[in-house]
């Protein structure tokens, strides 16, 4: 049994140990049981001969396969740890899930060598994808909305989209292999995702900026100098274009695309220490995980409005994935000055989570 399956196996015993049948069905209702807010679960219409600890770890399964790692599974434990603030078993265990993510993450890059002679195959394209790429072919805004929300809310990356699609002549499949890259970001495709944002068309060169700006955020340190580079010959390409022949949406024009390149370079510096102030590496990607994992967009919109008296879509694009709507705050917020207000009120919040926690005694 791996290390993840031994936590999920604690967790389940903690929750069904922490809350009566009743009590965890009206949990999973009150989180999760709204059709039209991601991520949704029918608890209720797990089969009813099911024992209690079963229905538990179907959950817990469900949770693994949306962010396809145990960044889903922390938040959902952390919200039990909110719901049941007695309960020091589920606290240690939240610590115990962070630090098992973090190794995972730190390890990521680290692989044995593949023997010359192997060449991995990856599982045929499910009909729910091809479906999408066919319906949606010649609307590439629909077929990014589309599939991100397929990709977020199930791990698609046994299929290895970007293998199978990044040579395609389909625009459609290579959009398909950009949002894999930004749902699950692959350093060897770093050069070939910056070369994406000058020679697509404008809207599929913004998804491919975007996803460099999450493979700042994702990649370890290590892969760090590979994104800057990456992402600077992309400036330059960006500067060699002619804007008239660039006729978009502001949206995704050439100065659009290159905000998000120098937010990317931000966060980059930020994560390898380039600079005398803020958080150091190391608190700083632990707070960076725990705003995505504690806050969803409603409540990241509330903190603004209680300790900032502010709205947050002054500041970003909300129709944005969360993961960049929390970055290019963090990256305000360094480059304003106000990094410290944002760690207070982090902590503010969620005065018991561990990395706010550390990161408000770091902060001067």
């Amino acid at each position: 049994m791996t290390d993840t399956n031994k936590l999920v196996m604690r967790l389940r015993d903690v929750l069904t140990n922490a809350y009566h049948q009743n009590e965890f069905a009206e949990f999973m209702f009150l989180h999760f049981g709204d059709l039209n807010t991601k991520p949704y679960f029918d608890y209720a219409g797990l089969p009813g001969a099911t024992e209690y600890q079963k229905r538990v770890l179907e959950v817990l399964w469900w949770a693994l396969r949306w962010s396809g790692n145990l960044t889903f599974t922390i938040k959902l434990a952390r919200l039990a740890c909110v719901d049941r603030p007695e309960r020091n078993d589920l606290r240690q265990l939240v610590i115990d899930l962070d630090l098992a993510h973090a190794a995972a993450r730190a390890l990521a890059p680290v692989a044995p060598a593949n023997p010359s002679n192997f060449v991995p195959v990856a599982a045929p394209v499910p009909f729910e994808l091809t479906n999408s790429l066919e319906l949606f072919r010649f609307k590439p805004r629909e077929l990014t909305d589309d599939l991100r929300s397929k990709f977020r809310s199930s791990s698609h990356a046994q299929y290895d989209l970007p293998s199978q699609f990044h040579l395609s002549e389909s625009e459609a499949r290579r959009l398909a292999a950009v949002l894999a890259l930004e749902t699950y970001p692959d350093a060897e495709y770093l050069r070939w995702l910056s070369e994406r944002i000058t020679v697509e068309q404008p809207l599929i060169g913004y998804v491919a900026a975007q996803a460099l700006v999450l493979a700042a955020l994702r990649l370890t340190p290590g892969e760090l100098t590979r994104v800057r580079a990456c992402t600077k010959d992309a400036i330059d390409r960006l500067d060699g274009l002619v804007e008239s022949n660039d006729r978009v949406d502001a949206g995704y024009d050439i100065a659009a695309r290159k905000r998000l390149l120098q937010t990317a370079v931000s966060l980059v510096d930020m994560r390898a220490k380039v600079g005398k102030v803020g958080l150091p590496p190391a608190q700083l990607d632990a707070f960076l995980n725990s705003l995505l994992s504690v806050f969803d967009l409603k409540t990241f919109e509330r903190l603004f409005e209680v300790h900032f008296r502010s709205a947050l879509r002054f500041l970003v694009n909300l129709s944005d994935p969360f993961e960049l709507v929390v970055v290019n705050v963090a990256v305000l917020a360094r480059e304003k000055g106000w990094e410290r207000d944002l760690v207070k009120a982090a902590y503010n919040e969620h005065s018991a989570e561990p990395a706010f926690v550390a990161a408000n005694a770091i902060v001067p």
